[in-house]
């Protein structure tokens, strides 16, 4: 049995990471943005990644906005693919048709804008409005993503908002349920997937 892992061939229990996407971008939508880009990095699970790109879309094709814009991003480099061409990233967030949001497929890539912003002088949320989808204890720990090290640090300053995508009281609850199984018991029809939920980290001290 698998924890926070989308696959499909085993007993998994994960995020309805479509869902997330969809719900972190609605609420950007609704926050008045109409230019929202998608950002993701090497580091995330390429079926969690689809997943939460094509919840993304989904957000901006009922709200009737223009076309998605994708940004692959590995920071800190001043270069992206953005909609499958190699572009300076700030040219995302610059000029009349520019971003003034970010759908971050996880908090790493959250924190790593954040800090591309402080570069170039841009301000989160007030230039740029970020949500992340992100797997960290933000209720319980309300100004850290983590208890590691620098990035935990460097997180306490975020004033950004975040898809919660799995609670450890849910994920023990999913746990429980498998583990009343046989171990030789055949594996479930498909992965059980909790709801994720938005919630807003607030900004710290440094």
């Amino acid at each position: 049995m698998f924890v926070s892992c989308g696959a499909d061939w085993g007993d998994v229990v994960s995020v309805d990471d479509e869902r997330g996407g969809r719900l972190g971008t609605t609420h950007l939508i609704e926050s008045g943005h109409r230019r929202v880009a998608y950002l993701s990095i090497p580091e995330l699970e390429d079926q969690s990644d689809r997943a939460r790109w094509e919840g993304y879309c989904e957000a901006l094709s009922d709200a009737g906005l223009g076309a998605p814009m994708r940004i692959s991003w590995s920071p800190p480099a001043d270069q992206a693919v953005i909609d499958g061409l190699d572009r300076p990233l700030l040219e995302v967030f610059t000029g009349p048709e520019r971003a003034t949001a970010v759908f971050a497929s996880n908090d790493v890539a959250a924190i790593a804008l954040q800090e591309f912003a402080d570069r170039v002088g841009y301000r989160v949320p007030e230039d740029i409005s970020i949500v992340a989808s992100t797997t960290c204890r933000w209720r319980s720990r309300p100004h850290r993503f983590d208890d590691r090290g620098a990035a935990s640090r460097r997180a306490r300053r975020l004033g950004i908002a975040g898809i919660a995508t799995a609670s450890s009281e849910g994920q023990r609850a999913s746990t429980d349920h498998f583990g009343e199984r046989e171990p030789r018991d055949p594996p479930f029809d498909r992965p059980t997937r909790g709801g994720p939920v938005l919630t807003a980290l607030p900004a710290g001290g440094t």
